[in-house]
């Protein structure tokens, strides 16, 4: 039995439902109701920049996916040999690695820093203790929108990833 090639698939695959359940939780309902909440969206992001660590905690889901699966396939390729990479199966499961390395690029390169931004200037903002002006309002919509189209991108990205990888073995 290989105990290796179990738990890396163990620790990929439940890695990867955290990550994407993570991100589409994002998505589909924390970004809409940021949308919905106005200037209030920075005390959230807030709290859930400094209480939940959401960014650090994606962070560390993300990249552990990123290098289990990066094991998990080079032990099941035996070093990416050109013959297994070039089945349908290695080409089906690649393209599921390729589309979450875009992802993983995205997410960690704009979303992640966009919300900590976020959360930044919506703690400026309401320790000011007054009104935000127009200004510091456009400036948190600006970072929301940012977010939401990316964070939409990375969700579908890996959402096509996980359809590659639960169909690799049947195409």
């Amino acid at each position: 039995m290989n105990y290796y090639l179990i738990t890396l698939r163990i620790l990929h695959i439940g890695l990867g439902i955290l990550w994407a359940g993570a991100i589409m939780t994002f998505a589909l309902f924390i970004i809409p109701t940021l949308n919905s909440m106005g200037a209030e969206a920075g005390k959230f992001m807030t709290a859930l920049n400094k209480v939940a660590r959401y960014p650090m905690f994606m962070s560390i889901i993300a990249t552990l996916t990123i290098v289990t699966g990066f094991l998990l396939l080079w032990k099941i390729s035996a070093g990416f040999n050109s013959i297994w990479m070039s089945s349908h199966y290695g080409i089906t499961m690649s393209t599921g690695d390729v589309l979450a390395l875009i992802a993983y690029s995205f997410d960690i390169t704009i979303v992640m820093p966009t919300s900590v931004k976020l959360a930044k200037a919506g703690a400026e903002f309401a320790a000011s203790n007054t009104p935000p002006t127009p200004g510091q309002i456009s400036i948190m919509t600006g970072y929301r929108k940012r977010i939401q189209k990316v964070t939409g991108l990375v969700a579908l990205l890996i959402a096509l990833s996980v359809v590659c990888m639960a169909i690799a073995q049947y195409v």
